[in-house]
């Protein structure tokens, strides 16, 4: 939906229309496929050497909640 409050355009209520769903295929969704992914993040030493030496292969990046907000599975740790 595109608002135009102050009918900018011209076109009030011209930009929403419904979602016809009669057209969207019955088929199913493709499979989940984990993939690789990049990430590049700062950690101190202390945290370096904690991840080293826990013997894990998968790490949980959290927020300062302690929100899990993704695993991080066999990390490469680089020195910069």
């Amino acid at each position: 939906i595109l608002v135009d409050p102050f009918n900018l355009t011209g076109n009030f209520g011209r930009h929403e229309t419904r979602t016809d769903f009669a057209n969207v295929p019955d088929k199913q969704a493709p499979t989940r496929v984990s993939m690789s992914v990049p990430i590049t993040l700062s950690c101190t030493s202390f945290t370096k050497d904690a991840i080293e030496s826990s013997g894990k292969r998968a790490v949980a990046l959290v927020t300062q909640m302690g929100k899990v907000v993704a695993i991080l599975r066999d990390p490469e740790i680089y020195d910069n």
